[in-house]
């Protein structure tokens, strides 16, 4: 790949005299040239994010207040610009102070733009914006239900860590989180690349004001609190509904123009910009009943019920929405902590199923009063589903005509961990001739954990310590993978039925 001005577009912009002009070339503090190559996406107004020839990199620019129906964006540069740009590298060098949580997929400033306000950033390769996943006409290109799941699951997990360590947020909108460009990657992740609204309230002498209009708490809609974990937690929550639902929580029957003229974030980077223009539009302040609210059918949707929507939510799901936009509404101590969605939003993803007929492909939550798909009438296809007791708690369908690999996660047998809950334990492979391999491929089992197979006669099969077992089917068998540990409260007994 030649490193050439001329084969990229660049970034089209102007000046704050209105000059128009093309950025190909960026230098950053440390003197490093970095080449763009095309535009990522844009972040709530107030920004612009380029990729570069390195995949892994990516560069920020600040916007500066502009016309929307303008054709091009104004940028701060280091030359027209200097008082805006000074006080931007001063906020840039704050967040780089920051104490960010390590190991987490955060983009945050590595280095400043040397000309422009802005800065360079990490990045994985091959991202795309989060709203891709919202459009209700791409529900199977996109995934489906299964990957909406663990995606937003480790979403929470990024946000857990954030707070643990008193920061806030603030700014959680599809336009701020990316995620891995190919739904069918082994390895899906979450990014969040916009760090600089990142608010501290014990720390930062100003933030705390940044939001995007559709998904903010009303506290914060209302202009009567700074965001907070709890305005955070209110928007994560918005977010992941209209992620299940291609639709936001209270986009009932009471609006129709949910999506039209929805108010970017704050800027906190325009010396022009005020806080004190927040609007409180009545579609977000509050005043409506949630869609999906049990005792109030006033902003209810053609379509949508509560019994229909077991099909997308477990009932821990429902539950935690239900604080969230009832109980919690106006009342932020009300609403679930983070902390306890990635446990939630996993074990929803363990029970999602897929249909297998080609001309459906729907994605949907499966209970064990279901034989046929709810959407085609088609038979299910053959699955995997394991009980926890009585409790079903994980589901997976089988194709017994290729070598399809699924893995087991370590929550299905070990208390639930945020840093190790989705880690492999086992691995389970199709094997043409009806039969399925199990692989154990916890890398570091305690030497006193023991697994058992057993058949449905509580038969002995064989021991399973670190090796793997092949087992032939039969229709409607059934086997018990037993946990024998040493300690009480880890132990686990799973029926594991074959259907």
């Amino acid at each position: 790949m030649k490193d050439s001005e001329e084969q990229y577009c660049g970034f089209k912009t102007r000046d704050e005299n209105g000059k128009k002009f093309t950025i190909k070339k960026i230098l950053d503090s440390y003197g490093t040239t970095h080449v763009l190559t095309e535009q990522l996406g844009e972040v709530g107004g107030q920004g612009i994010v380029f990729k570069t020839v390195n995949p892994r990199i990516a560069i920020k620019f600040f916007l500066g207040k502009h016309n929307k129906n303008d054709d091009l964006p104004f940028v701060y540069s280091k030359e027209i610009s200097k008082k805006m740009f000074r006080t931007n590298a001063l906020k840039i060098q704050k967040i780089i102070e920051k104490p960010f949580p390590k190991n987490s997929h955060i983009s945050y400033p590595m280095a400043r733009l040397e000309d422009y306000s802005g800065y360079v950033m990490l990045l994985m390769d091959d991202m795309c914006n989060f709203s891709n996943l919202i459009d209700c006409n791409k529900t199977i290109e996109v995934g489906g239900l299964r990957r909406k799941y663990d995606l937003l699951a480790k979403l929470s997990i990024i946000l857990s860590r954030i707070h643990s360590l008193g920061m806030v947020y603030c700014d959680i909108s599809s336009n701020n989180i990316f995620i891995t460009k190919d739904p069918n990657y082994k390895n899906q992740n979450v990014w969040l690349i916009d760090s600089d609204n990142i608010y501290i309230p014990s720390f930062d002498e100003y933030g705390g004001q940044a939001y995007t209009e559709k998904y903010a708490a009303p506290e914060i809609v209302n202009a009567k609190s700074l965001c907070s974990t709890n305005s955070d937690v209110y928007a994560f929550a918005s977010l992941a509904f209209e992620t299940i639902f291609n639709r936001l929580p209270f986009a009932g029957k009471k609006a129709t123009n949910w999506y039209e003229n929805d108010t970017p974030s704050s800027n906190d980077w325009d010396a022009e910009d005020s806080s004190s223009n927040m609007s409180v539009d009545p579609r977000y302040s509050g005043k409506y009943a949630w869609i999906l609210d049990a005792n109030d059918d006033s902003n209810r949707v053609d379509g949508l019920t509560l019994e229909n929507s077991k099909l997308y939510l477990t009932d821990s799901i429902y539950k935690l929405f239900s604080l969230i936009f009832t109980d919690g509404k106006l009342n932020p101590n009300l609403r679930a902590p983070i902390f306890v969605w990635p446990q939630y939003l996993f074990e929803a993803k363990d029970l999602v199923i897929n249909c297998k007929n080609p001309g459906c492909k729907a994605s949907f939550i499966f209970n064990t009063g279901l034989t046929r798909c709810p959407y085609c009438n088609e038979k299910l296809p053959n699955m995997i589903q394991i009980f926890n007791k009585d409790k079903l708690i994980f589901v997976h369908e089988l194709d017994f005509n290729s070598s399809e690999q699924f893995n087991l996660p370590e929550r299905l047998f070990l208390p639930f961990n945020i840093e190790t809950g989705n880690n492999s334990y086992f691995k389970i492979k199709n094997i043409s001739g009806k039969a399925i391999e199990f692989q154990l491929t916890r890398e570091h089992i305690n030497i006193k954990d023991r697994f058992y197979i057993l058949n449905k006669n509580l038969n002995n099969i064989e021991k399973l310590i670190i090796s793997k077992i092949k087992m032939e089917l039969e229709e409607n068998n059934y086997w018990v993978l037993s946990n024998k540990s040493q300690i009480k409260n880890r132990q686990r007994e799973l029926n594991i039925i074959i259907k």
